[in-house]
């Protein structure tokens, strides 16, 4: 059991990948002291404090797994192939790699907003909480980003290893998009019809039911791609 796992998970990758979510957890700790102590200072500020380290966390968690998936994918690819390996065992692998990284990177992330919500109570509990993360951190809601990011990382993965570098920039383009109508998305839902938005935008198991399908069709997608890709090497 120990020879198969060591075999499917690189240790050194997910270790790099901890220490990422770490140090952008210990960044977002340092800004928000930095801007806390700035409101501080000016007195006709209103202070409120905020999980900072938390949301510059969760950003690294996405970025470093998505990316770190998808570049050790398209590295190892010709070397197991060219090996001898089979490509159902390859990807796999990478699933599995996906899979374990993003379950344990999610776990430490979770203890790590924790510590924070204690610093903020201990040190700044003078002070209101402008935005509490814990509450959606239950295990349901951590299993749908485990899932997402593993699909996700395959996808990305996949596109690259079948189109290259002009794969990459195209999933980056539509990636900036979607964060830019993001943020004109409940507008526009709202013109269309209050009552649908309403519902979808408090419908959680919708929600994460999407999310679980869209990372799904991404894997599937990829296995489509992967399984007649030629070694480039």
């Amino acid at each position: 059991m120990k020879k198969t796992f060591k075999k499917y998970v690189e240790l050194k990758d997910i270790l790099f990948s901890l220490v990422f979510v770490v140090a952008a957890f210990g960044l977002g700790i340092i800004l928000h002291d930095i801007i806390v102590h700035a409101d501080i200072g000016n007195h006709e500020a209103e202070i409120t404090v905020f999980p900072l380290g938390a949301v510059v966390a969760i950003v690294g968690l996405f970025c470093v797994l998505f990316f770190s998936g998808a570049t050790s994918m398209c590295q190892r690819f010709d070397l197991v192939i060219g090996l001898g390996g089979s490509r159902k065992e390859f990807f796999l692998e990478r699933a599995i790699f996906n899979g374990a990284s993003s379950a344990l990177c999610v776990v430490v992330y979770v203890a790590l907003a924790g510590l924070e919500k204690m610093r903020l109570d201990r040190v700044w509990g003078q002070y209101p909480l402008e935005f509490d993360i814990i509450p959606f951190l239950t295990a349901t809601n951590m299993a749908v980003v485990v899932i997402a990011i593993s699909g996700a990382s395959l996808f990305l993965a996949a596109i690259i290893m079948r189109f290259g570098k002009a794969g990459f920039w195209v999933i980056w383009a539509i990636y900036m998009i979607g964060c830019l109508a993001m943020t004109k998305t409940d507008k526009i839902i709202h013109e269309i019809n209050p009552d649908f938005a309403q519902m979808v935008l408090k419908s959680a198991t919708l929600i994460r039911i999407g999310i679980v399908l869209l990372a799904l069709l991404g894997a599937w997608i990829a296995w489509l791609i992967v399984r007649k890709h030629h070694v480039t090497g």
